[in-house]
């Protein structure tokens, strides 16, 4: 950056160089434009007495009687890049500068605009493709962990299956929500909270309702044939369960929240790397985390998985939110027409990458049984080389949805199913559960094969999508 604009003259240069010298934080590119603004002549003097160490006291030098108008646009301008706040009040003074600084800062000013716009803020239509088909999977995936038998739930099917959906699954809808916060109109922190606690208090009902369906449906079933030997203990498991269950709204709740934390404080996209990270170190010893008293231990086990008596954990989860919201951030820097290159290169490393992952985990856990139970175990409670070699397997997903879009778009039906699915992905996951657990019930917890399966989940995605659109045209009605 410090080389690429030419200096308003000999002693700006002499100036800057004494700056940098005496500087002792560390630079990037905002600091050299800070520098670079707190050189010029009309500033210089006084600026110099108030960079200290690592730290400059702005505070005190925009308070400094000897900052007149004129230098003070230079002193204001230099601190909205310090605080990456735009925030200048002497814009009027800009004409008692010589022509040779306003051209400087203009050529400042346009340089750090070139660099830093974000030039694709749009819908990103590849990601509405991948949350499309993540819901078709989760759709068959749960078939095997609701209403399955023992046979079909220990079979090489679901085994394989869910080892392949392992890489992405619940984690690339994480992924995704971290994505979203960044494209959403309403990602300020009020927000992000705002939404956070209503996917915590939709944790609550979708439970209440999960029980309740499949109650109502096992009764009317018992009214009907009368009860089935058996089914009574697996029904009463099954509502404790219910009752219990931690899903992804719990987890996009929490992570909400964090988020929220994050954009209140600022935090660089540096910080949601090294979060991300730790939280992928820490992952193994914090799972560790349980105890005796049965509350507790609950309340321990869905945050950070140690017990293994939920469903799922938030805590481990965080590093595919931190990692979503910083690979958004990237994406909108990339112009629509150069992602085609961009996803061939980030495709092709991250490729490799979750390939040899992939490969070394099948080495090392060998057997069906040894792969899909080492994929669990991670599946819950990541650690870091699950962490890299999934978010590596989630690029290579977007890439190759990317330039797949154009062969899906010819077929309509497909492409406008895949992006009405990605648009109501919390509707169709919430009702899709509701509707297995009916079945369950009506079936007096009949052990289904895997063909079975294999076919109610078809049965089921095409209900789920029914009651969701039926959903939407009554709200849609009653709202006028």
């Amino acid at each position: 950056m410090e080389n690429n604009i030419a200096f308003v003259d000999s002693y700006h240069e002499r100036n800057y160089i004494e700056l940098v010298k005496n500087f002792m934080g560390k630079l990037n590119k905002d600091l050299y434009i800070v520098l670079k603004l707190l050189s010029i002549d009309e500033v210089y003097s006084v600026a110099k007495e108030y960079i200290c160490g690592t730290t400059i006291k702005f505070k005190e030098l925009l308070n400094d009687t000897r900052i007149i108008n004129t230098s003070r646009f230079i002193v204001e301008l230099a601190y909205s890049f310090y605080t990456r706040n735009f925030s200048v009040n002497e814009l009027s003074s800009t004409r008692k500068l010589d022509m040779d600084t306003r051209n400087f800062i203009i050529n400042i000013l346009n340089y750090y605009e070139k660099k830093e716009k974000e030039v694709n803020t749009g819908r990103q239509r590849e990601l509405d493709l991948v949350k499309g088909f993540l819901m078709i999977m989760i759709v068959f995936i749960h078939s095997f962990q609701t209403i399955a038998g023992a046979a079909a739930a220990e079979s090489s099917v679901h085994k394989i299956m869910f080892a392949l959906f392992m890489p992405t699954g619940a984690c690339l809808y994480l992924f995704t929500m971290g994505f979203g916060s960044v494209f959403t109109r309403h990602s300020q922190p009020k927000d992000m909270v705002r939404n956070g606690i209503k996917l915590l208090i939709y944790q609550g009902i979708s439970n209440l309702c999960y029980a309740a369906v499949m109650t109502v449906s096992y009764i009317i079933r018992n009214s009907i044939t009368g009860e089935v030997a058996g089914s009574r203990e697996v029904f009463e498991a099954s509502r404790y369960f219910m009752l219990t269950f931690v899903n992804i709204f719990f987890i996009s709740g929490m992570c909400y929240l964090v988020l929220a934390l994050y954009r209140k404080f600022n935090v660089k996209l540096g910080g949601y790397i090294i979060s991300a990270l730790i939280v992928g170190i820490v992952t193994p010893f914090t799972k560790l985390l349980v105890s005796d008293n049965q509350a507790l231990n609950w309340l321990l086990d869905m945050t950070f998985g140690g017990k293994g008596e939920t469903s799922f954990c938030f805590f481990p989860y965080l590093s595919y939110v931190f990692l979503g919201y910083v690979f958004a951030k990237v994406i909108r820097r990339v112009p629509e027409d150069e992602k085609g290159a961009f996803y061939k290169k980030s495709g092709l490393v991250c490729g490799i990458v979750a390939a040899a992952w992939f490969v070394i985990c099948i080495v090392m856990h060998p057997g069906v049984d040894g792969f899909f139970n080492y994929m669990i175990e991670q599946y819950r409670t990541p650690g870091l080389v699950k962490v890299v070699g999934t978010f590596c397997s989630i690029i290579l997903v977007f890439a190759v949805a990317f330039f797949l879009m154009p062969i899906i778009e010819k077929w309509k039906f497909v492409y406008n199913k895949l992006c009405y699915y990605s648009r109501q992905i919390s509707k169709m996951y919430a009702v899709h559960i509701g509707v297995y657990w009916t079945i369950a019930g009506f079936a007096a917890f009949y052990e289904f094969s895997v063909r079975d399966c294999l076919i109610l989940s078809v049965v089921v995605l095409i209900v789920t999508d029914l009651l969701v659109q039926g959903y939407l045209k009554l709200t849609d009605k009653l709202k006028g």
